[in-house]
């Protein structure tokens, strides 16, 4: 390659990293969404059910069951 070429393609590739910085920080500027943090990411709280011996169950608050199997668990302990 001649000095002319090198010349030509070193102007030619900061143009186009220049070009693509500009668009990300054009990005960046536009967003003013707040950043996705783990709590957004991840479930809600878990609804848990834990059945112990004696038949003794701990329940979360917002545990509810829609399981026909356990729903006829609790109506033959109660």
């Amino acid at each position: 390659m001649s000095d002319d070429d090198n010349t030509a393609l070193y102007q030619s590739s900061s143009a186009l990293l220049a070009n693509v910085q500009g668009l990300i920080d054009h990005y960046e500027a536009s967003t003013t969404e707040t950043p996705i943090t783990a709590a957004k990411i991840l479930q809600p709280k878990d609804k848990y059910l834990i059945a112990k011996h004696n038949d003794t169950t701990v329940t979360s608050a917002e545990f509810a069951s829609h399981s026909e199997h356990l729903f006829n668990g609790s109506q033959m302990i109660a």
